[in-house]
């Protein structure tokens, strides 16, 4: 079993994710205010930066009480491994829909194409999300189980890590190479041996200082990705160094979404408890489902587009993972949402460490959505909501080692 400290949700809720809300909200608009470049009003003051800490605090402190819950104190020592054909056939999907969504880059060899010369098809190539469970159960049962694959699947799983880094510079989304980075590592951490010095150097490092490194590659991938995009404009009239530059853009983005939330309650009559944010994967399903049941629930628009419409900018639409579910639920109710959530996530936490394939599978998109907490609510949203019944569906197709049976009845 390995305990590393940020891994906790708890720990890394109210020890890193605090303290730096704190910084962005409270520092830096009064030591460096001229870091953040807002397109609305600014709303974080007063009573919703404080709404803001307690949900924190909230969610970090359940999470923390749930990951010391062990229903099963010993680590599992059965030996599992994944049904392969469903993993190619997962991957050969998520690959499809790649191409599906990338074949006019791939037709005319131009690599950077504006959004809408590509082929994104809502319910299409959202299946592309499923190469984060793939790749999830693949080095958890590569490295913990010590299962073997055939050279076809080892080479679906290279080819799923290339177009998904691909991605971050066709699409701009840097959340697609985060929400593969994190199941590798997390997977690496927990089950990966690291016998040569080397290696166990990387391991003493990002135990103790992993979301501190997370925090500088931010800013590295966030860096790489703006030169081919805004700074090419920016850079051209003015006369600030590149890095300050990246790093002003990073604070006003992290900023924004929290101001973005802030001002929707500011703005708006709630709650309405229709869970419109935490049935967000519901609202937004394609092929009219979401619409109608936006419809249903008495709203022609989402009320965060009209909030950016009316207040804000359009262009920055990240809501943050927070305000948005009281404005579901209202503050009390909302408390008690994080409250049962922080618990959730450090029961996932404490299976995963156990190494129980389920935890395993699970866990790492929580970890994602609690380090996202500050931009969008992750685990509520539709990319999410495939990468849970990819996982789910995979944890279902583990099945015991002849051997593992054995060596369980026997201990």
């Amino acid at each position: 079993m390995r305990e590393i400290w940020w891994l906790n949700p708890g720990k890394l809720l109210l020890f890193f994710i605090l303290p730096l809300y704190v910084f962005l909200v409270v520092v830096v608009p009064q030591v460096w205010p001229d870091a953040l470049v807002l397109r609305s009003s600014n709303y974080m003051h007063g009573d919703f930066v404080l709404l803001g800490g307690v949900t924190i605090l909230t969610l970090g402190a359940s999470a923390l009480l749930g990951s010391r819950i062990d229903l099963s104190p010993r680590p599992s020592a059965l030996r599992t491994e994944v049904s392969e054909p469903l993993l190619v056939v997962l991957s050969v999907v998520t690959i499809t829909a790649y191409l599906i969504w990338f074949w006019p880059a791939i037709v005319h060899l131009r690599f950077l194409m504006p959004r809408d010369e590509l082929n994104r098809i809502a319910g299409v190539t959202s299946f592309s999300q499923l190469g984060v469970p793939v790749v999830m159960a693949y080095l958890y049962a590569r490295w913990r189980n010590g299962q073997r694959f055939s050279r076809l699947m080892d080479t679906l799983f290279v080819v799923l890590l290339l177009l998904a880094t691909a991605r971050v510079y066709m699409w701009s989304e840097r959340l697609a190479l985060i929400e593969l980075a994190i199941p590798i590592l997390v997977c690496a951490l927990l089950y990966r041996p690291f016998r040569r010095p080397a290696s166990r150097w990387f391991y003493r490092l990002m135990a103790g200082w992993g979301p501190f490194l997370g925090l500088g590659m931010l800013l590295v991938l966030f860096g790489a990705t703006e030169v081919v995009r805004s700074w090419q404009v920016y850079g051209a009239h003015s006369n600030q160094a590149f890095g300050t530059f990246v790093v002003n853009r990073v604070t006003t983005y992290y900023f924004t979404a929290l101001n973005n939330g802030a001002g929707m309650l500011a703005t708006s009559h709630w709650p309405t408890y229709d869970g419109l944010w935490v049935f967000g994967w519901l609202y937004t399903f394609p092929f009219g489902i979401g619409q109608a049941f936006l419809d249903a629930a008495g709203h022609r628009t989402a009320p965060h587009e009209l909030f950016l419409h009316r207040f804000g900018d359009p262009e920055f639409n990240n809501m943050s993972g927070i305000y948005p579910i009281f404005f579901d639920f209202g503050i009390v109710l909302g408390l008690v949402y994080f409250a049962l959530q922080g618990f959730g996530f450090g029961l996932a936490y404490r299976s995963a460490v156990k190494g129980e394939v389920l935890g395993a599978l699970l866990y790492p998109p929580i970890l994602v959505t609690c380090m996202e907490l500050l931009r969008i609510s992750y685990l509520n949203g539709q990319r999410c909501f495939l990468i849970v019944m990819g996982a789910l569906l995979l944890a279902l197709n583990f099945r015991v080692r002849a051997w593992g049976a054995l060596h369980a009845r026997a201990s």
